[in-house]
């Protein structure tokens, strides 16, 4: 077990982070060793559902999810029926917490476009001017 990369979840972990998505991460730091930041133990759908107070069906989504956002990572490239996946968790840093935040203030350039600008979106309107 290992308090340190509960911690490291716990103050670096994105702030928009779904709340069962975070509960997960947080059951697999906790089962993470120090030295590879391996979870091995208890980290099958079902264990992890409970200790999330979720279903395993949920847990399974959210174990996606933060595969899909790196961070975690899969031990096994592909796991065979009775075999239970092993996680490896990233590393998180200010960076993380912040990044995500700083990724969502990002505007798409079209938007940011005055409406009157000759090079922005054109706009379609109806109707005859007398």
């Amino acid at each position: 077990m290992s308090g340190r990369i509960v911690g490291e979840v716990l103050h670096h972990a994105p702030d928009d982070l779904p709340p069962l998505d975070f509960r997960v991460l947080i059951c697999l730091a906790e089962d993470a060793h120090d030295k590879d930041r391996t979870a091995a133990n208890e980290c099958s759908a079902e264990i992890l559902a409970y200790k999330a107070r979720s279903t395993p069906a949920s847990v399974r989504q959210a174990l996606k999810r933060l595969k899909d956002r790196a961070l975690i990572r899969p031990v096994h490239s592909k796991v065979h029926r009775g075999q239970q996946q092993n996680w490896v968790i990233t590393k998180l840093s200010s960076y993380h917490r912040e990044g995500a935040r700083i990724i969502q203030l990002k505007r798409d350039p079209q938007e940011s476009r005055n409406p009157g600008d000759p090079d922005g979106p054109e706009s379609v309107t109806s109707g005859s001017h007398t």
